[in-house]
């Protein structure tokens, strides 16, 4: 996998996670990755949706 690969799987994890888990819809703000050049930590940076 790709950083592009990885940012989009995360990406979608977090979403998941994030609405049916803890019933929150937020907006993407930015992927990053932490570590180096493993790409191991995916750090996914989010914002509340705000109706």
């Amino acid at each position: 996998m790709d950083k592009k690969e990885i940012s989009k799987l995360a990406s979608a994890v977090a979403a998941t996670y994030m609405k049916d888990e803890e019933d929150i819809d937020f907006v993407l703000k930015d992927v990053k990755f932490s570590g180096g050049e493993d790409l191991s930590t995916v750090l996914v940076h989010i914002s509340p949706r705000i109706c």
